[in-house]
């Protein structure tokens, strides 16, 4: 007789402790990501910002003389690194969302992972508040993830 699996959900989840500084890591950067200031590109003038989704464009105010049709490979890396931000907050919540509905222990490294890159990421940009923002968010994320689940390894033991 065919007996489907059916899996128990945990009235105490081992994952979740982690859960709640991890979500507001990822909501520090998407504040940072949607409101805060962004340095334009770093080939213009110091101090001039702009919104993350103009400089994910490339679009600005201020041009360089001259780069209006040949624009280096630098430029075009550099709007790929910046829309790869949204990507990784979509796969960060969605890490999340496994964690708190089914307890999946394998998200927390990729959550490192998400949480590395975006270290990475602002600590590249320089010093602005949208960076800032993003550097503090991400060291959220990878300091509740990393502990958890080194918390979950070590409890195997």
């Amino acid at each position: 007789m065919y007996s489907p699996v059916v899996r128990e959900y945990h009235s105490n989840p081992t994952a979740w402790g982690a859960v709640p500084a991890i979500t507001l890591g990822l909501l520090v950067i998407t504040i940072a990501v949607l409101a805060g200031p962004w340095p334009s590109d770093p080939a213009l003038s110091m101090g001039y910002t702009v919104s993350h989704y103009d400089r994910m464009r490339g679009e600005s105010d201020q041009t360089l003389p001259g780069l209006e049709d040949d624009k280096p490979f630098a430029w075009y890396g550099r709007r790929v690194f910046d829309g790869m931000i949204y990507g990784l907050l979509a796969l960060g919540y969605g890490c999340t969302g496994l964690i708190i509905l089914r307890d999946e222990r394998y998200a927390e490294p990729v959550l490192i992972g998400i949480g590395s890159i975006g270290l990475v990421y602002g600590a590249l940009v320089g010093l602005y508040l949208g960076p800032i923002l993003t550097l503090g968010g991400s060291a959220l994320i990878v300091c509740s993830a990393g502990l958890d689940w080194l918390s979950g390894i070590s409890a195997g033991i």
